[in-house]
């Protein structure tokens, strides 16, 4: 049988009776490649097509081993590559038969492989909120599981607990997301061969905040605050008065804070988009009396170096001062409480109770699409309504003269 070629480096043969396929009628053909290396020709069989191996196929592996010989990274030849595919899967294969052996748990997974590797490749708040997720909300209810025993079951077990907590929606989505990572690591490693997490709903309901404060209630607040801790009161007023995430506050940097322009620098945000917050004049007067840092320090340093930690001290002084002023008595949606996320969304509103364009509230909270934004929109209805009802009243209608007519012309 003659070699047909295809393309430079890639050639098939066909065979005499045999077809490609048992519907087809396409004889079946035989793939190969060929090359040169270190001066060598060479000449490397591939496999048929009633095996599997396409035009495609054969192109890609080709074009791939061709990169690998010319960066000098990767297998150079089609043998050396399948070697290290057999070793591969060996080793998988091998780590997995250890893990059924040993019993390896959910816990043994995340704190000797999955974080070492979060800590490495992902953003270091990432890792830290994937750590803080983990001991809280999952290692209680499947830490001491092994893995391969883990199942829908337990994934409910985990989902219900949070539900059970009080925890919104989203965060409750969180832990999920957090565990399926774990286990889809697990998955690449060999270890187990599904995830349940997949098998599991998340949770749909709504838990967009809609209460936010009036002007009153909030200097009430602040001053409240304020008699607590000076740190806690600026870092509230920052959320209030610029519409900043709790992060994104204590991620600020002195070099982020430009006092001549009024102007505060929002990078690494949650969405990925670097922005600018405005100063009002209390934030600047703050910002004023503090003692400046090199660029590189943080406005807010963390305590005890763990942001997490100083997160959870601002929100026990904040939810201090909300009890003391039995701002949440007797509501139970927790979609209605105030909580510090409350000052961000208060802002919000207030700009849209005073006619800012919803696009310009969208840009200034960093949101990334318009829908995230529209929320707000019932906030503004009563100031529309009255706008509306200009349309009723004769008197406010502008009149329009009517154009002279220019006799002398026809």
């Amino acid at each position: 049988m003659d070699w047909i070629k295809l393309t430079e480096g890639i050639r098939y043969r066909k065979h005499q009776e045999r077809k490609a396929s048992k519907k087809g009628i396409k004889k079946d053909r035989y793939f190969s490649i060929y090359y040169r290396l270190d001066g060598i020709q060479k000449n490397e069989g591939l496999g048929w097509e009633s095996d599997g191996w396409t035009e495609e196929r054969a192109r890609l592996l080709f074009s791939e081993l061709k990169q690998n010989r010319k960066t000098g990274i990767g297998p150079k030849t089609y043998e050396e590559k399948r070697r290290l595919d057999e070793e591969k899967e060996t080793a998988k294969k091998a780590a997995k038969d250890k893990a059924k052996r040993e019993g390896i748990t959910v816990s043994d997974l995340f704190e000797n492989q999955y974080i070492k590797l979060a800590e490495t490749d992902k953003a270091a708040n990432t890792a830290r909120r994937e750590r803080y997720v983990f001991d809280y909300y999952i290692k209680p209810v499947i830490g001491d599981t092994p893995l391969r025993d883990v199942n829908k079951g337990h994934i409910e077990e985990i989902k219900a607990a949070g539900i059970t907590k009080g925890l919104a929606p989203a965060t409750v989505n969180i832990i999920l997301a957090t565990i399926r990572q774990v286990l889809n690591y697990g998955i690449d490693r060999g270890l187990i061969d599904s995830n349940p997490v997949s098998k599991v709903k998340k949770v749909k309901l709504d838990n967009r905040r809609m209460r936010f404060l009036t002007q009153d209630e909030a200097e009430t607040l602040l001053t409240a605050i304020k008699a607590k801790s000076i740190e806690t009161y600026r870092i509230t007023l920052f959320s209030l008065h610029m519409g900043l995430r709790a992060g994104e506050i204590f991620n600020l940097t002195w070099a982020d804070i430009n006092l001549e322009n009024g102007t505060v620098f929002i990078k690494d945000t949650k969405t990925g988009h670097n922005r600018h917050a405005y100063m009002t004049d209390k934030v600047r007067a703050e910002i004023e009396s503090m003692a400046r840092g090199q660029g590189k320090d943080l406005v807010f340093p963390a305590r005890e170096y763990a942001k997490i930690k100083h997160m959870t001290t601002i929100s026990k002084t904040f939810m201090r001062a909300v009890d003391d002023l039995k701002l949440n008595e007797g509501i139970e949606d927790p979609r209605q409480k105030i909580v510090f996320h409350s000052m961000r969304h208060t802002f919000a509103s207030w700009l849209v109770q005073k006619g800012v364009s919803i696009y310009v509230v969208k840009e200034l909270l960093g949101h990334r699409t318009l829908t995230m934004t529209e929320r707000y929109s019932h906030v503004a209805g009563d100031h529309l309504r009255q706008a509306a009802a200009v349309l009723d009243s004769e008197s406010n209608v502008i009149p329009f003269p009517k154009p002279e007519v220019d006799r002398g012309k026809n």
